[in-house]
């Protein structure tokens, strides 16, 4: 699968970390699923985005938001900048609230998980909640439902899983994720 970005520099790559604190907690997916899957030709004839939203075939539409992820007894969380698919009249909002100072105060949008998140890779399609934030932050994604990610978002994760979770992503997808911030 090609991924438009590439891994931000790692001055520790070459070695796995010892330590959760040595480890990225933000990945970043360029781009939704279906968008990735399709060639860079058809991605510019069927497919137009911007850093936020995308829109595919004039009628599948995509918000850009965060997944948080807990880390018990630690304040940052490890975090998805992940890709959800929502109905038209929900990516009408976003675009129309894009600016506005209280957006926060909507209503949840309904919205499905559009990419696969290692190492869980279950994760297309899982039904989510995207929560407008304050004007200059992005959407934070909440799974629903009963399943493994959501039952993680719920619950956190402890530090040692924390370590595994992220060294099994940076492994599994080196070249797909960006690391955005340590």
């Amino acid at each position: 699968m090609s991924v438009p970005a590439e891994p931000a520099p790692n001055p520790s790559s070459g070695r796995k970390a010892a330590q959760g604190n040595d480890l990225p907690r933000r990945y970043r997916i360029d781009l939704p699923q279906a968008l990735l899957e399709l060639s860079e030709g058809q991605r510019r004839r069927r497919a137009r985005w911007t850093a936020d939203d995308a829109v595919l075939d004039s009628c599948r539409f995509f918000a850009r938001g965060e997944l948080f992820i807990p880390v018990q007894g630690e304040t940052e969380p490890f975090c998805y900048d992940c890709w959800v698919e929502v109905g038209e009249g929900s990516h009408l909002v976003l675009i129309s609230t894009a600016e506005e100072n209280d957006r926060e105060s909507l209503a949840p949008l309904p919205a499905q998980l559009a990419n696969c998140l290692p190492p869980f890779y279950d994760t297309m399609g899982l039904d989510t909640l995207l929560v407008l934030q304050p004007l200059g932050h992005r959407p934070r994604i909440v799974v629903s439902g009963a399943n493994r990610l959501a039952n993680i978002q719920r619950e956190g994760l402890t530090p040692s899983e924390f370590q595994a979770l992220a060294i099994d992503v940076l492994n599994a997808h080196q070249g797909a994720f960006a690391n955005l911030s340590r």
